[in-house]
C-alpha cells in the first residue's frame, strides 16, 4: 500500500468511516457541490503517531474503479465477518447513475457482492450500522433512518407549521390593527366634540365674568 503524503482530499460529506483494527477508512461522499470528490477512497495508519494537520493518507480509490463500488453518498459502513477483519458497506446513492449493489464487501483490499439472505431493510440512505461482538462471532444490525424524500417532507412539514404560525401572527397583527384604527377614530370623535363645544365654553365663561 503506497503512502502519499503530498494529497489533499476535497472536503466532503455524506462520507462513510469505518475503524478496523489499526486503520480508517473513508468511502465515498461528494462535495459540496454534490460531486465525486477526488480520493474517494481513503486509509489513515493509525498505529503510528501522525498529524491532524498533515495527515498522510493511502489512496485506495484504484480499488473502487470498477462497477461493484461507483461514486456514492449517503451509505452505511461497518466492520464485521471474521475477526471483524471485513468492511460491509450498504445502501447509498449512487452519484452517477451506475449500478451498485446493496452490500458489497471489502476484505484483505478486494471488493466483493457477498449473497444475502432475509428481507433487506425499507431504506438504504442514512442507515446506523451497530454491531454485537462476542468472542469469534460478531452480528451487524440496521436500523434504518428517514430517506431523503422523508427528510424533506418532515422539514416541509415544519416550514408549513412556521408558515401556519406567521399567517396567525399576520391575522392578529391586522386585528390589531383594526383595533388601534377604531381606538384612534374615538379619540378623533371625542376630539372633535370638544372642539365644537369650545366656542360655547368660552362664550359661557366671558359671561360668567362681566356677571
Amino acid at each position: 500500500m503506497g503512502q502519499i503524503p503530498t494529497i489533499k482530499p476535497d472536503l466532503r460529506y455524506d462520507y462513510t468511516a469505518t475503524l478496523i483494527k489499526d486503520g480508517l477508512y473513508i468511502i465515498g461522499g461528494a462535495t459540496p457541490d454534490g460531486k465525486t470528490p477526488n480520493y474517494p477512497f481513503l486509509f489513515l495508519d493509525i498505529s503510528i503517531p501522525f498529524d491532524t494537520k498533515q495527515l498522510k493518507w493511502h489512496d485506495l480509490s484504484n480499488l473502487s474503479k470498477n462497477d461493484i463500488v461507483p461514486s456514492h453518498k449517503s451509505a452505511a459502513a461497518i466492520k464485521g465477518g471474521a475477526d471483524n477483519n471485513t468492511l460491509f458497506l450498504y445502501g447509498g446513492m449512487n452519484l452517477e447513475n451506475n449500478t451498485m449493489s446493496l452490500v458489497c464487501t471489502l476484505n484483505n483490499l478486494s471488493w466483493d457482492t457477498p449473497k444475502i439472505n432475509g428481507t433487506p431493510p425499507n431504506g438504504k440512505l442514512f442507515m446506523t450500522p451497530v454491531i454485537d461482538y462476542n468472542g469469534s462471532s460478531s452480528q451487524s444490525y440496521w436500523s434504518s433512518n428517514p430517506s431523503e424524500l422523508e427528510v424533506l417532507r418532515q422539514h416541509n412539514t415544519e416550514l408549513e407549521a412556521k408558515v401556519a404560525e406567521l399567517e396567525v401572527f399576520r391575522q392578529r397583527n391586522t386585528e390589531l390593527e383594526v383595533e388601534k384604527a377604531k381606538l384612534e377614530e374615538v379619540w378623533r370623535s371625542r376630539v372633535t366634540l370638544q372642539e365644537k363645544k369650545l366656542p360655547s365654553l368660552k362664550t359661557r365663561m366671558r359671561g360668567s365674568g362681566r356677571n
